[in-house]
């Protein structure tokens, strides 16, 4: 058996994900390592060319060219990546830097909204929120934390 690579930047395939701890990433991972053909898939880490400028992360899928061809392995991986985006959004958003106690809070509000699946602020103000999007929205989220 011949493996074949296949490499795919994050972001051209997850919009929104800016962290490989994501559970979107997890997601696709899962889904795109159960399809016929397909040997294994990883993320290939960032790595820094330079103290500015970084590559952003890629998915690496090792296939099996005779069970699936180049062509449907990026076809299937646009596929999942388009439902997923779908189904999930990323908001992310930056505030004035905080003590740790009201990071903690912050994030607890926006975690108890339904549909969040994740929220973390910390104190130096960054926001990410993982959210279903068959439940709440973008606004509901920037609502909770005007509140």
């Amino acid at each position: 058996m011949i493996d074949n690579k296949s490499r795919f930047h994050v972001n051209a395939i997850l919009s929104g994900v800016h962290d490989q701890d994501d559970r979107c990433m997890t997601r696709f991972i899962d889904l795109v390592s159960a399809k016929r053909g397909v040997d294994k898939l990883h993320v290939v880490e960032i790595e820094a060319k330079s103290s500015d400028d970084t590559e952003p992360a890629s998915f690496r899928i090792h296939f099996d060219p005779d069970a699936i061809s180049v062509s449907e392995v990026r076809q299937f991986a646009h596929q999942v990546g388009a439902e997923l985006d779908q189904r999930y959004g990323h908001w992310h958003q930056r505030i004035d830097p905080m003590h740790a106690r009201r990071a903690s809070a912050i994030e607890s509000r926006l975690a108890r909204i339904d549909g969040v699946i994740e929220s973390v602020v910390s104190p130096d103000g960054v926001v990410r929120v993982e959210f279903d999007r068959q439940i709440t929205d973008a606004r509901t989220i920037e609502k909770a934390l005007d509140d």
